[in-house]
């Protein structure tokens, strides 16, 4: 029976890591130079923490990449012989269940190279258990390796994610969901338009890949555009809306649309408008809004904030200058 899309599209390679080219760099320069032994990778719900996770944990087990981080296809079928435990931290968050991982990773892995613990849902374990894990992170053996996966790091105790190489992973920008849905749609050979479901996952702000297969999927059934998207849980910011509110030089609906956005949600916002003014760019012929559109994506590029807080605030103050800047009818 196939499987739903979401499984069998989801990638077994770091180079098939869509839209997360940065972070896929970043990692593979670390493993070619100071390889950590724990990592830690927080972002949205979809946006493929643990499939990153668990490609990284066969990826220490095969010898026979070209290209680190994108293992062979046979390290994948033996990947239940090997030393990787994927534990949802959910269902196993307490001292006792923690300490017992804690102890297990003290021991050297058989037939293989490494002993890879993925610890998903890393938010749930509670602040005594996580405390069992400092020091089997600050002096882990050599042969064990330590992936912790959340949705909220602010939750992880800041002991321990001193002790990690942490990098977060981004929701979708507005041109990537159309690609990655595009894409997505050649895969399974499916060939009919995709404009309409582009409208609707922009109008619910959906911008993780899992999310936006499960999209794909129910329309490919033959489901509408408002029903493939209809109970996807997106965001809660809706990215079209302030895209259009810009262009429009509407600083009342884009002011009332930022109003409910997350800090964490500032960086796929700023993704989304940037992708929205590209687009402008290279269609619009007319002189004055090519002109806005390129002096828009230069504000959006500079000197922007590392942190998510900062940069909401940074982006209040860009949006409302490049709102005005198109409130301006020439």
């Amino acid at each position: 029976m196939p499987r739903i899309l979401s499984l069998s599209l989801r990638p077994r390679t770091l180079s098939g890591m869509f839209g997360q080219g940065a972070i896929v760099k970043s990692i593979r320069s670390h493993m070619a130079t100071r390889a950590p032994q724990a990592w830690l990778f927080h972002g949205g719900t979809g946006c493929g923490k643990t499939t990153l996770a668990r490609i990284m944990s066969v990826a220490y087990q095969c010898e026979h990449m070209k290209l680190w981080g994108d293992p062979c296809s046979a390290c994948w079928t033996d990947a239940s012989s090997y030393a990787i435990h994927e534990v949802n931290a959910s269902e196993v968050s307490g001292v006792e269940e923690i300490g017992k991982i804690a102890s297990m990773s003290r021991t050297r892995p058989m037939g293989c190279a490494k002993r890879v613990i993925i610890l998903d849902e890393m938010q749930r374990v509670s602040s005594p258990a996580q405390n069992l894990l400092l020091k089997p992170t600050e002096e882990p053996p050599s042969t064990t390796i330590w992936i912790f996966c959340t949705t909220e790091p602010g939750k992880i105790l800041a002991t321990l994610r001193r002790r990690c190489t942490t990098y977060q992973l981004h929701p979708l920008g507005f041109t990537e969901r159309e690609k990655f849905l595009q894409r997505s749609a050649l895969a399974i050979k499916f060939d009919a338009p995709l404009t309409l479901l582009f409208e609707q996952v922009h109008l619910a702000g959906i911008s993780s890949p899992a999310l936006l297969l499960m999209a794909l999927e129910k329309f490919t059934m033959g489901s509408s555009a408002e029903e493939a998207v209809a109970g996807t849980d997106g965001v809660s910011t809706n990215s079209l809306r302030i895209c259009k509110a810009v262009t429009a030089g509407d600083w009342r609906s884009l002011r009332d649309a930022l109003v409910n956005a997350s800090p964490e949600e500032s960086r796929w916002i700023r993704g989304s408008v940037s992708g929205w003014l590209r687009k402008a760019l290279a269609e619009d012929n007319d002189s004055p809004s090519r002109e806005k559109a390129a002096l828009s994506l230069y504000d959006l590029s500079t000197n922007t904030p590392i942190d998510d807080a900062s940069m909401l605030y940074w982006l209040w103050a860009v949006l409302y200058k490049i709102c005005k800047r198109y409130e301006r009818k020439i």
